[in-house]
């Protein structure tokens, strides 16, 4: 895989703290078959905009990405949408915090730490398998749901309510990602 990157961190300063900030990256790559230097046609994501914005109890949080997927020259005959580039609003959603408990009502991605990576039980957020070999909440997708997070102590309770679920993204048919990872 060749692969330049170029890595974005900037907040804005207004006062002693900032209530708005964000960061993200831009990424150049390529992957490419050994054998004739091919393009492989997959999915990547070449740039990604994470923002937060703060004020008192109540704050909204962000990601949007722009995922890349070269085209085959016929392939405006076999899809309704032939654009290369695509916008991805992967979360939106508001949070608000009280004195033991939290409440974020939008589009989010769910994860539950160290749990996440092989757990049976961990059905709050659907994968997206074209980046499966990506860490964490990169490989995740987000839904449209309301959790809610409420401590006890030490203890930290955890429920999600998920009305219209995202499914599993899943890289039916497409003969470049299982080339990729069968040979």
């Amino acid at each position: 895989m060749n692969k330049v990157a170029i890595v974005l961190s900037l907040t804005f300063i207004l006062g002693e703290e900032s209530p708005f900030s964000y960061n993200g990256y831009v990424d150049f790559a390529n992957i490419s078959r050994l054998s004739d230097y091919s393009i492989i046609d997959i999915p990547y994501r070449m740039g990604s905009i994470d923002f937060f914005h703060q004020n008192e109890n109540i704050s909204l949080n962000g990601n949007f990405t722009l995922e890349y997927q070269l085209r085959r020259d016929s392939y405006f005959l076999e899809s309704k949408d032939p654009q290369d580039f695509r916008l991805d609003m992967r979360e939106l959603y508001s949070t608000f915090s009280g004195p033991n408990f939290e409440l974020r009502v939008g589009k989010q991605i769910h994860s539950w730490g160290n749990v996440d990576e092989n757990s049976p039980l961990d059905n709050a957020s659907a994968f997206d398998y074209y980046y499966i070999f990506f860490l964490g909440r990169e490989r995740k997708m987000a839904t449209l749901s309301g959790a809610l997070d409420y401590y006890v102590g030490n203890l930290k309770l955890n429920a999600v309510l998920s009305p219209i679920h995202t499914t599993n993204r899943l890289p039916l048919g497409d003969d470049d990602f299982f080339t990729l990872h069968h040979r």
